[in-house]
């Protein structure tokens, strides 16, 4: 099984929960890059997929990540911390019409 997720945190926390299963190959990445994984694990087709593309309870209800309104914190709505900008730099850089436009293309309604 080939288990991705953009999320460090996700897939830390998923190999201390299943260390024991040798079958997964847990990966940070996007679903998108699945490709490039399967090639890398030498993989060339699979038999089923199931997608979980939305946000865990976990990752909106942890303290500085900057997804929810609930807490005092950086607004930082980053799936990977690595990847920039945060969410505080858009806001405080792009225009309201830039910014209106990535919501409106990121939020699945374009």
């Amino acid at each position: 099984m080939i288990c991705l997720d953009r999320d460090p945190d996700a897939i830390r926390l998923s190999r201390e929960r299943l260390r024991s299963d040798h079958r997964l190959h847990l990966i940070q990445a996007n679903f998108a890059d699945l490709d490039r994984v399967m090639q890398d694990l030498a993989i060339d087709k699979i038999d089923g997929l199931l997608l979980d593309l939305g946000m865990s309870s976990y990752q909106i209800e942890q303290s500085g990540r900057g997804f929810s309104f609930n807490r005092e914190e950086p607004l930082d709505m980053r799936m990977n911390p690595d990847h920039k900008p945060t969410g505080e730099h858009l806001i405080n850089t792009l225009s309201a019409r830039s910014l209106q436009t990535l919501l409106w293309e990121y939020s699945g309604n374009a």
